[in-house]
């Protein structure tokens, strides 16, 4: 090979990591994010739901109803644990339900919770990321 050839082929592989350099930065100016999943400890900021905390169990309280036939008085105090992801527009699906205290409870509390509007997405870098949401959920009477 000539030394013009390897000069030529130097570009050519110089050119292509500059694309992908372009690429990726390009991707990440526009807000692009990758299909992986973060635990929230792993973000700079956990997904919220406009109005807070408060707001969100303001509204679990209000529209949360336990199955037909199921008493408060033999739940009290008994956790379940929901499970769900909020991807990098806000959007929450893959709802499942990891603990159930009563056929139908666990349900119930994915109806409720697919029922709420948009959250705010996870950052990492500053950047929307996709993030598994874990809910632990005490049932309560006040």
């Amino acid at each position: 090979m000539k030394k013009t050839e390897h000069a030529v082929v130097l570009l050519k592989i110089c050119g292509l990591f500059l694309a992908i350099a372009l690429s990726i930065f390009t991707s990440r100016a526009q807000g692009m994010v990758s299909d992986t999943i973060y635990a929230i400890g792993h973000t700079d900021t956990p997904p919220g739901m406009p109005g807070g905390e408060q707001r969100f169990f303001q509204i679990l309280a209000k529209n949360y109803r336990l199955p037909d036939g199921i008493t408060t008085d033999s739940l009290y105090g008994s956790e379940m644990i929901v499970s769900f992801m909020v991807d990098s527009s806000g959007t929450t699906s893959h709802f499942q339900v990891e603990k159930d205290i009563c056929p139908g409870c666990g349900a119930a509390l994915v109806k409720c919770l697919q029922a709420m509007p948009p959250w705010f997405p996870a950052r990492k870098g500053g950047i929307p990321v996709k993030t598994r949401f874990i809910l632990p959920f005490r049932v309560r009477v006040e």
